[in-house]
């Protein structure tokens, strides 16, 4: 069967296995026929240490919107600089989404129709699309539109090694967000609107966010969203594109055929993607000119941003810190489960409950207070009782957490322990 070239998006694949991702509610697998108008360009440079280094541009509309500086070593961080601006855009596709998208969440199947137009920017080629939780922190514990004006290397730019659990090395998620827009675009009453209505609304509508790099996302619609989000001390909800990050090849005698897919943490095979469209290798990244993509000083407004945003990162973990949440290989949450870690936290059951903790926090489940309390006042100091700290500082006027954090206050007079920070953090929110 010919690819259908009328049709801009054709939904392949919508029960694919998304458990690995564990912010992921849902995602569908599409074929875009798109103009491309929305791409990748890279050219290749000499590096005396890294022997080469690959310098990307991700531009809308020849308007570059992210610059990526990556050393040809697959284990070491990439250095991030801003583009003009996606204000600076000229398009009216995303002018036609803009309705749209601010309304309330209704499905994934809903928003990848309503997103048709912004999609057909895409280079034509699959796509997952997934409705997501991410993080309004750039991975490194600042407020993701709190940048500095010049390339800066990122965390979330790259796995994580894992050195204390026998370096277990985990593969980036999208999660994490990086800015497209300038701040002079910041609107105070934007985000006041957005916060009435992410806390008057049980499915708010979702920011739109294309991930580029392991663990890092840019936004392309919803910059006020995510600072409402971060008001809020919560992840702000996003629709992902993700694209292709790897094949996985198998031989068949003298041939290599696609064995599978990996969109970040997404791993189709082959055999659920029918043929015409698995031999639709999206071009992605064109070469050009080196002296084409220049990692220049960023030509952003900077802004003196308020207190609130800048303190909200606190409440979000770090890229490592998010790797060592999900690293252990939990996903059938039970009671039994739960009461098994507790009863004996030990090395390997904490690292369960790390697991536990986030996933139960991501889903706002009524058992979450219950055992952070009890994890907060069994352990001693530890990676696991900081989560459990961050996540009772969360929680608004609550006696019993208020008493646990006066009775740690009295306790321990280190002042410079994070649990003492968190501590008062909770207690005076």
């Amino acid at each position: 069967m010919d690819l259908d070239k009328k049709n801009i998006i054709t939904i392949i694949n919508d029960k694919i296995d998304y458990s690995f991702l564990s912010m992921c509610n849902d995602a569908k697998l599409i074929y875009v026929n798109g103009s491309g108008k929305l791409k990748t360009s890279t050219s290749i440079v000499e590096d005396s240490y890294y022997g080469m280094r690959y310098l990307k541009q991700i531009t809308l509309n020849d308007i570059p919107l992210v610059k990526i500086n990556s050393p040809s070593c697959p284990t070491c961080k990439c250095i991030l600089s801003l583009g003009l601006g996606i204000n600076k855009v000229n398009s009216h596709e995303l002018m036609e989404i803009s309705n749209k998208i601010n309304s309330n969440f209704i499905s994934l199947e809903t928003s990848i129709n309503d997103l048709e137009s912004l999609l057909s920017l895409l280079e034509s080629g699959l796509y997952v699309i997934a409705d997501i939780l991410c993080y309004p922190t750039d991975g490194d514990g600042n407020f993701f539109w709190n940048i500095p004006n010049r390339p800066t290397e990122y965390s979330g730019t790259v796995g994580v090694l894992l050195p204390e659990d026998d370096y277990n090395y985990v593969d980036g998620e999208p999660v994490f967000l990086y800015p497209t827009e300038d701040t002079s675009c910041f609107n105070e009453e934007r985000v006041e609107y957005y916060l009435n209505t992410i806390n008057n609304s049980e499915s708010p509508p979702r920011a739109i966010v294309y991930n580029f790099k392991e663990f890092m996302s840019f936004i392309i619609d919803g910059h006020h969203k995510t600072c409402a989000a971060s008001i809020l001390r919560r992840p702000v909800n996003c629709i992902a594109i993700i694209p292709v990050s790897a094949y996985e090849y198998r031989k068949n005698g003298d041939e290599m055929l696609i064995d599978s897919l990996c969109f970040s943490n997404i791993r189709i095979n082959s055999n659920d993607i029918p043929v015409q469209y698995l031999t639709q290798k999206s071009k992605k990244e064109f070469l050009v000119d080196k002296n084409k993509v220049e990692l220049s000083e960023g030509r952003f407004k900077n802004t003196s941003w308020a207190q609130k945003y800048l303190d909200s990162s606190k409440y979000y973990p770090t890229v490592e810190e998010y790797a060592e949440m999900i690293s252990s290989e939990v996903y059938n949450i039970s009671d039994e489960l739960i009461e098994e870690c507790l009863e004996n936290l030990n090395n390997e059951n904490q690292k369960r409950m790390k697991k536990i903790l986030f996933y139960l926090s991501n889903r706002e489940d009524i058992r979450l207070k219950k055992i952070a309390i009890i994890c907060a006042k069994k352990l001693g100091d530890c990676k696991l009782k900081v989560q459990a700290f961050k996540i009772l500082s969360n929680i608004k006027d609550d006696t019993e957490i208020e008493e646990l954090f006066i009775d740690y206050l009295i306790e321990n007079e280190d002042k410079h322990s994070i649990l003492r920070e968190i501590a008062n953090i909770g207690l005076n929110k």
